[in-house]
């Protein structure tokens, strides 16, 4: 097994609409870091969980300074789908605490179509005190098609947090966090080193 092939479990439950999907029966990513700076991560949690027809998931993070703008300028967290460890293709979704998503279909390396759109897929976000929130869905059948789940029950993907704050200066400061550390010398997740595998039980 190589080191991107990190495994994240998940259990069949059944739900009937997304706000009844219960994620204290999901498994548990807590481990993001920043892997390209020295600093404490604060808390990033990511859950998921299927019923057999649809894949749940869930981000909760701690955020005292949350930055919204358009999607590419706000926090966001972030998730990977692809199809196998050349990224030929893979897919992105990063979802803004306001539940606002820009997806894409790429190759590698960072060869973006951001004309392409998976209307399927479903977000929806929550900002509080302290935090934000954002729980998404989409169906297994969509996954099946865009061949990232596997018949063996596994996807190969990536999760990621965009952690930006305001300086003292009023500049936006973008800090990033993985899942899984890709190794590189400079921020990167396009890399097959920052995915790992999800696994449909």
């Amino acid at each position: 097994m190589t080191c991107y092939m990190a495994g994240f479990f998940m259990s069949t439950y059944h739900v009937r609409h997304l706000s009844s999907v219960d994620f204290s029966k999901a498994e548990l990513l807590s481990d993001f870091t920043f892997p390209w700076i020295d600093r404490a991560p604060p808390k990033t949690e990511f859950r998921a969980i299927h019923d057999g027809a649809t894949f749940h998931f869930q981000f909760e993070v701690d955020d005292d300074d949350i930055v919204l703008g358009e999607t590419i300028d706000s926090d966001r967290v972030e998730l990977f789908i692809a199809i196998d460890e050349k990224l030929s293709p893979y897919y992105g979704f990063e979802m803004s605490p306001d539940g606002s998503v820009l997806d894409y279909r790429a190759e590698f390396h960072r060869k973006f179509d951001f004309e392409w759109t998976l209307t399927d897929w479903k977000t929806e976000g929550e900002v509080f005190e302290g935090g934000y929130r954002v729980t998404g869905s989409v169906p297994l059948k969509v996954l099946r098609a865009l061949e990232c789940l596997r018949l063996d029950n596994t996807m190969m993907a990536g999760a990621y947090r965009a952690e930006f704050s305001h300086g003292e200066n009023g500049e936006i400061i973008q800090d990033w966090m993985s899942w899984i550390d890709p190794k590189t010398e400079t921020p990167d997740f396009h890399l097959p080193t920052s995915l790992g595998k999800f696994v449909f039980e």
